[in-house]
């Protein structure tokens, strides 16, 4: 899912088995096709709300936290979500769209983004559900989507200290 500033949020849909007789080549050209639909119109919207700077998180080593060889499986279903979407292709298509509308595109490691209270900045949290988040250090809640966005932009202005009109997205 992506999470921009505005709390308007875009559902990326999962891309898999349109019909079992497709052929593979069919699939790369129906996920690429719905990927620039999806990109553009992102990329519309951030400009019309003039958005100057789009915060992604670098998602480069994302595989790796969903591999039973490497012992970090999240059970079969998650797994299979998270190896199966281009996320790279879904960036760069995005990053391009941007750039072509002047918004500049920067990337922050996603490191504790999720596990962070972006009230108090506590790791003293919990979530009972996947969408609820819960700091129990000052008793925050709040979606927790919402949550990480807050805290990669946070951790953006914290690096880099500008007074911008920020957009972030979590893929």
């Amino acid at each position: 899912m992506i999470v921009v500033q505005s709390n308007q949020k875009f559902y990326i849909a999962q891309i898999k088995n349109i019909r079992k007789d497709k052929k593979k080549k069919n699939l790369t050209n129906y996920s690429k096709d719905y990927l620039h639909k999806l990109t553009t119109q992102i990329s519309k919207d951030l400009y019309a709300q003039g958005v100057e700077v789009l915060v992604l998180e670098n998602l480069k080593n994302l595989r790796k936290s969903a591999s039973r060889k490497n012992g970090t499986s999240k059970g079969k279903m998650l797994n299979y979500i998270i190896n199966s979407f281009p996320y790279s292709m879904f960036q760069n298509f995005l990053k391009y769209k941007c750039l072509n509308l002047g918004i500049k595109v920067e990337f922050i490691n996603p490191a504790y983004t999720s596990k962070s209270c972006s009230k108090c900045g506590s790791l003293n949290t919990c979530r009972p559900k996947q969408e609820i988040f819960i700091c129990n250090d000052c008793n925050f809640q709040l979606n927790a989507d919402l949550n990480g966005s807050r805290n990669i932009e946070k951790f953006y202005r914290n690096l880099n200290g500008l007074p911008v009109n920020l957009a972030q997205i979590r893929t």
